[in-house]
């Protein structure tokens, strides 16, 4: 694959979920009036004096409309679904709407750090409690940081996706089987 002659970027939306909030307005809202998104863990249970955290507060996947239950269930690693929707949220706070033109030229940048905690230790749960025939078979696909942007860019109409940590540069020569035809 050839680098492209004009070698600009262009930032032209953003999101964010933050432990000051789950969208980019809410986070930006309590950052200017100076507030702490730390506090003690809810998620799981934690026994041990460390129980600070920064978790996403308000963070209701099945709300979003573009999941259900199923999808929900299956994505239990909730960077998954969230980084979907803040790709999104950056999306429309651009103003652009992407269609066969643009989308070759458009790509998300995802930073990221270690991510799939919640679906091994769900994991880990079903195979002690349930045996190995209930672990998920989306476990690996859980664990996987790059996994987000190949979903981001698939709910967004996307062909190129770039992530931090591990390069994902597809061709613009790539598009779904549909417009192949």
């Amino acid at each position: 694959m050839k680098a492209p002659k004009n070698r600009k970027v262009f930032v032209v939306g953003y999101g964010a979920a933050t432990p000051l909030g789950a969208t980019f307005e809410k986070t930006w809202k309590r950052a200017v009036k100076g507030e702490a998104g730390f506090r003690k863990v809810t998620r799981c249970k934690v026994e041990s004096a460390c129980d600070i955290v920064g978790e996403i507060p308000d963070w209701y996947p099945l709300e979003l409309d573009f999941t259900d239950a199923k999808e929900v269930y299956n994505w239990n690693a909730s960077f998954v679904i969230l980084t979907m929707a803040v790709c999104k949220e950056a999306l429309q706070n651009s103003g652009i709407s992407i269609d066969d033109q643009i989308a070759p030229r458009m790509a998300c940048l995802i930073g990221s750090a270690l991510n799939g905690s919640d679906a091994f230790r769900i994991a880990a749960h079903d195979l002690e409690h349930r045996g190995p025939l209930r672990v998920s078979p989306y476990l690996l696909p859980n664990l996987c940081a790059n996994l987000p942007a190949g979903k981001a860019g698939m709910l967004l109409n996307l062909p190129g996706l770039f992530f931090r940590r591990r390069a994902l540069a597809l061709p613009a020569t790539m598009r779904s089987v549909s417009e192949q035809e």
